[in-house]
C-alpha cells in the first residue's frame, strides 16, 4: 500500500497543471486540491489582480491569458502535462460564439506545446437533437465536440446541479427557495436529475487529471441520488428549515419562470435564464451509453454541508469545500445557515422584508402576486389546448 501511495504521489509531483478559470467556483477549489496532492499548478487569468484575495495566490506560478486571445495561451500551456478547462461564459451576448472560440484557441495552442490531456467540466446532455437544446446545454456540447476533435487526449466531465455555497445552479435552488414563500411547481420540474457534490467533482477532476491511463473520452458524473427536480427543491426546504407551499402549475413557460425568479435573486437575469432553460430534461447518469462516476456524498449531506456558515478568513488549510467562500462571486448566498446541526436564519427567509438581496426587499404580496400571474398563465395555456382539442 505504502509503495501505491509513493506512485501516486510522485505522478503528482511530476505532474504540471493549467488551470483555467481558477478564480472561478469550480477553479478556486480545485487549485487547492490539486496543491495538497503536490501538484505543480500554473493559474491562467485575465486580470492578475483578482488573485490577491485567494490564499493560495503565492504558492502557484500566474500566467495573464485571456481565451480568447490565441497568443496569450502560448507561455501558459507550454510545458503542461494537464489542462483543466474551466471557462463558462454562460450569460451575455453571442456566448456560444464565444466559448467556441475559446475552446478552439485552447485546444491548438495544447497541441502545439505538445500537452498530455484536456480536462473539460461539462453538464449532463439530454439525448436530443442539437437544435432541441437550450444554447446553455448547446454550448457545453459544441465545446466537448472541439476537445473531442482536437488531437490533444481529452476528457469531458459531464455533471448536473453541483452542489455547493457558490455555485450558480446551488445559489439560484437557495434563493427561491427562501425568498418565494409560494414555490410554483411546472409540470417540466418533473424532470429527473441527479445532483453532485462539489467534493465529489474535485476529487473526480483531480483524479481523471492525474490518471496514467487515458480515460474515457467522456465520463457522466453524479451524486448517489437521482430525483425529481421538485424532490430536490423539497429536499432543500426541509434542510434549511423552510416552510413553504408548494403550488402545481404545470403549464408554466421556460421564459416566464426565468423572468419571475429573476426578480427574487441575485444572480443575472441572462444566467438565471439559462439555468431555467436547462431544466425540463432529464439529467442523470446513464451507465448503460456511457462511463459513469458516482460520488459517494449525499444530497442531503451535500446541501447540509453547503449551508454551512461562510468562510471568511485567509486560509490554506483544507476546508470544507462545500462552504462559501469570501472570493466567491458578489450574487452567492443565502439567509439560512447549518450550524451545529441547527438551521438559524441569518437574513429574513420569511417573505417578509429584510431580505439579504441586493435587490428592492420584496414583500409577501409580491410573491402571491408572482403566483397568481403564473396561475393565470397557466389557466390561459390550459384552456386554449382544450379549445384546440375541440376544434
Amino acid at each position: 500500500m505504502g509503495d501505491e501511495l509513493d506512485s501516486v504521489d510522485e505522478i503528482a509531483a511530476r505532474t504540471n497543471a493549467l488551470v483555467l478559470g481558477a478564480t472561478g467556483y469550480i477553479g478556486s477549489r480545485l487549485v487547492p486540491e490539486l496543491l495538497s496532492r503536490g501538484v505543480n499548478v500554473t493559474v491562467g487569468v485575465r486580470d492578475i489582480g483578482k488573485l490577491e484575495s485567494f490564499p493560495w495566490n503565492d504558492t502557484v506560478v500566474v500566467a495573464a491569458v485571456d481565451v480568447s486571445e490565441p497568443k496569450t495561451l502560448a507561455a501558459a500551456t507550454a510545458s503542461q502535462d494537464v489542462v483543466f478547462y474551466l471557462v463558462h461564459s454562460m450569460d451575455g451576448d453571442k456566448f456560444v460564439e464565444r466559448d467556441h472560440e475559446a475552446a478552439r484557441n485552447v485546444a491548438q495552442s495544447a497541441h502545439a506545446h505538445n500537452v498530455n490531456r484536456i480536462v473539460y467540466l461539462s453538464g449532463l446532455i439530454p439525448d436530443l437533437d442539437d437544435r432541441d437544446l437550450s444554447d446553455h446545454l448547446y454550448s457545453r456540447m459544441d465545446v466537448e465536440r472541439v476537445f473531442t476533435e482536437s488531437p490533444v487526449g481529452s476528457v469531458t466531465l459531464r455533471a448536473a446541479i453541483v452542489l455547493g455555497a457558490g455555485s450558480a445552479s446551488f445559489e439560484l435552488l437557495r434563493q427561491l427557495s427562501e425568498r418565494v414563500p409560494f414555490v410554483p411547481l411546472p409540470s417540466w420540474l418533473n424532470s429527473h436529475v441527479q445532483p453532485v457534490s462539489i467534493r465529489d467533482v474535485l476529487d473526480i477532476l483531480v483524479d481523471v487529471g492525474l490518471a496514467t491511463d487515458p480515460p474515457p473520452a467522456s465520463i457522466d458524473v453524479g451524486g448517489p441520488d437521482a430525483m425529481k427536480y421538485s424532490e430536490l427543491v423539497r429536499a432543500y426546504c426541509a434542510t434549511a428549515g423552510l416552510n413553504r407551499v408548494f403550488l402545481p402549475l404545470p403549464f408554466l413557460p421556460h421564459r416566464f419562470v426565468g423572468a419571475m425568479a429573476s426578480y427574487f435573486v441575485d444572480l443575472t437575469p441572462s444566467l438565471v435564464q439559462s439555468l431555467i432553460d436547462s431544466l425540463g430534461h432529464d439529467m442523470v447518469c446513464r451507465p448503460q451509453e456511457h462511463p459513469c462516476a458516482l460520488g459517494s456524498v449525499t444530497t442531503s449531506q451535500a446541501l447540509a454541508a453547503s449551508l454551512a456558515p461562510a468562510i471568511h478568513e485567509r486560509t490554506t488549510e483544507s476546508v470544507d469545500p462545500h462552504a462559501l467562500r469570501a472570493h466567491d462571486a458578489d450574487w452567492a448566498g443565502g439567509d439560512v445557515e447549518i450550524a451545529a446541526g441547527r438551521s438559524r436564519v441569518t437574513g429574513a427567509a420569511t417573505g417578509g422584508v429584510g431580505w439579504r438581496s441586493r435587490r428592492t426587499s420584496v414583500p409577501l404580496v409580491v410573491s402571491a402576486g408572482v403566483v397568481a400571474v403564473g396561475a393565470t398563465v397557466s389557466r390561459v395555456l390550459v384552456s386554449g389546448i382544450l379549445r384546440r382539442g375541440q376544434r
